[in-house]
């Protein structure tokens, strides 16, 4: 029983195909007679239409998959050329897309034939790998997770035609639940579909095909051509409830793959499965978890001790020679961030490692993950309204947000994440909120990554409570229209979905925060572009120094202004550096100075934008010079804090 795993685009082709590798690694463990190869077929498909390519259509979903579909559906082939054009039309303007724009020119014919150039090796690609395949393999598992769909959809058929025997299995996050009957139903060349979690499902399925049983007993997790129409809202998921007990994933192929193409790559591990913040499995309340997230498919959380990731990190960068690390987890644990840190840093490898979060730790975890090796933060942000965080069930408010910045900035860990505008019910009042918090407070800090509009998923709370929140008439999504056939497009469940507002739903007007977003990117550019051109010897658009008996700061988001706080002015704004209630300021300094009133300095610097205050609640917001300032600063505080009595 021979099995291969194959990972079509748009999957990034610096990036192993982490679900396979873990499922491919735990078969292999499990039942050593079944053979299991991973094909990672999308730095293949990388390769031939040029890497600069890949990554711009990457970037576009629904454009990813229509180039696939066209594949499938060859008479909306036109759909596609006009999409095409209007893709170049807006990407050649991109400072992303020099290279390409250079090649297509600005000929409409030129861009039809690169249209047809990247058809034709994306075919010829899906027909050499049929021919590595047949004969070889007698089941193949496909991806969807990356908008790899129409792509997997168009190798199965192919793989039928040439060999009717071989067995076709889907899995991955776009076909969970109701999504998955329907895609049975319209592709006979399917098989099977995992549902949920793979690893102990698709096993029982390998063992069973194996001892040629025919049909299958129904196994969980597991959709066939035997019972997928008895399960129209997916089948019951599997899953292990100690991930601990799992071995690290296999990218031997991948690291092939890399190596050849001189591809820089990270390594991929989870140190926990499932996310902590969703309660909804233990709850039965599916309003008890971000509202307008579907990301995560476990009932349970659960997590691997710190000792055994970093274990598993000193193996995998020894096995690969890669000190890069990617902790892909949805969110990384809540508590022991300080143990889990220790104990990579204890491996002394100079590790750069990057990992997502949510913003409730404090500095001196940040700092604890920085000392081990953190370069980039995933952080869960969206907003900064506190009561626009709470429609969206964030969970979080916008000085906790406000404070993982700054404290990102000053230890200068790069920080990656989102603003989500649009959100269904959202009140101008918190537009308003938000415009003004990124244009006063957050402009010092790294913008996001992106600006989105709320999109609606699958199975997301929002599309399971449609009436609490305001909207109607949910369909699949119209990007999808213009290359999947009419009856195919309403009978499909595809992840992504429009709907109808009703009045109560219909979102304020977010155009100000977008103004305000564009600003900030401008800022930053002008700030950079003014160093490289040794115009500004600032080190960062606002921080701090300490004289000692002053404290230096330096505001670069308005014009250069230089403040200089002495006293208790000095001593309040550092032990504000971390989120303090007024009470705490007023009790610290009651006994040295009794005769300042504290909150008169408060409401002096949050009115020179220097402080921020929520809910008596305040935040001093210019980072240290260095990292090793703020360093010792953090380190210090902490100390105190453990020392205090409780």
């Amino acid at each position: 029983m021979r099995t291969a795993l194959v990972c079509l685009p748009w999957l990034d082709t610096n990036v192993p195909p982490a679900g396979l590798g873990a499922l491919s690694a735990y078969v292999r463990a499990m039942d050593p007679r079944l053979e299991v190869d991973l094909l990672p077929e999308h730095v293949e498909a990388g390769v031939r239409i040029g890497f600069s390519l890949y990554r711009l259509i990457r970037s576009h979903p629904f454009l990813g998959e229509q180039v696939y579909a066209a594949l499938v559906y060859p008479d909306k082939r036109p759909a596609l050329v006009e999409r095409w054009r209007g893709w170049i039309r807006q990407t050649i303007g991109s400072e992303h897309a020099t290279a390409f724009a250079e090649t297509v020119g600005e000929d409409e014919k030129a861009w039809d034939l690169s249209l047809d150039r990247l058809l034709s090796e994306l075919d010829e690609h899906l027909d050499g790998l049929v021919d590595r395949v047949r004969g070889r393999y007698q089941l193949v598992g496909l991806t969807t997770s990356f908008h790899q769909l129409f792509a997997n959809v168009m190798l199965s058929r192919r793989l039928k035609e040439a060999d009717p025997a071989i067995r076709i299995v889907f899995g991955g996050a776009l076909i969970t639940g109701r999504a998955g009957p329907p895609l049975l139903e319209e592709y006979p060349d399917i098989d099977f579909i995992v549902q949920g979690e793979g690893e102990v499902p698709f096993l029982a399925l390998l063992q069973q095909l194996a001892l040629g049983s025919q049909p299958v007993p129904e196994i969980p997790g597991i959709l066939s051509r035997q019972n997928f129409h008895r399960y129209p809202q997916g089948v019951a998921t599997s899953e292990i409830d100690d991930i601990s007990k799992l071995p690290p994933p296999d990218y031997s192929a991948f690291e092939a793959q890399a190596d050849t193409h001189a591809l820089e790559w990270r390594i991929w591990l989870q140190s926990s499965r499932g996310c902590w913040w969703d309660r909804s499995a233990c709850t039965g309340d599916s309003k008890d978890r971000c509202y307008f997230c579907n990301l995560n498919q476990r009932q349970h959380f659960s997590e691997k001790a710190p000792d055994q990731v970093a274990g598993e990190i000193s193996h995998m960068v020894e096995r690969y020679k890669n000190p890069n690390i990617s902790i892909i987890d949805l969110t990384i644990r809540h508590r022991g961030i300080g143990h889990l840190a220790q104990a990579i840093k204890g491996l002394g490898k100079e590790l750069r490692f990057q990992c997502d979060a949510r913003v409730e730790f404090d500095s001196a975890e940040i700092l604890s993950l920085y000392e081990a090796g953190l370069a980039l933060l995933n952080v869960g942000i969206e907003g900064f309204s506190t009561a626009y965080l709470s429609r969206i069930g964030k969970g979080t408010t916008t000085i906790q947000n406000l404070a993982v910045l700054k404290t990102c900035a000053e230890l200068e860990v790069a920080t990656a994440y989102n603003l989500l505008v649009g959100f269904p019910g959202s009140t101008s009042a918190e537009v308003e909120e938000t415009e003004q918090s990124i244009r006063w407070y957050a402009l010092a800090y790294q913008p996001p990554a992106s600006i989105f509009e709320f999109n609606l998923t699958l199975g997301s709370t929002v599309e399971l409570h449609s009436d609490a929140f305001g909207i109607a008439r949910i369909r699949n999504h119209a990007g999808y229209r213009p290359f999947l056939p009419d009856d195919t497009m309403s009978r499909l469940v595809l992840p992504f979905l429009e709907w109808d507002y009703r009045p109560e739903g219909a979102p304020a007007d977010w155009e100000p925060v977008r103004r305000a977003y564009r600003d900030w990117l401008e800022f930053h550019r002008e700030f950079r572009h003014e160093k490289a051109e040794g115009k500004s010897d600032l080190p960062k658009p606002l921080y701090y120094q300490d004289g000692g008996t002053f404290i230096e700061i330096l505001d670069r988001r308005h014009g250069i202004r230089r403040i200089t706080l002495t006293g208790v002015w000095r001593e309040l704004y550092l032990y504000c550096l971390q989120i303090r209630t007024v009470e705490q300021v007023r009790a610290r300094f009651a006994a040295s100075f009794p005769t300042t009133d504290t909150a008169e300095i408060i409401r002096a610097c949050v009115a020179e934008r220097l402080m921020f205050c929520e809910d008596s609640r305040c935040l001093a917001l210019a980072p240290a010079v260095r990292p090793d300032i703020a360093a010792r600063r953090i380190r210090s505080a902490a100390s105190r804090r453990k020392a205090a009595p409780v």
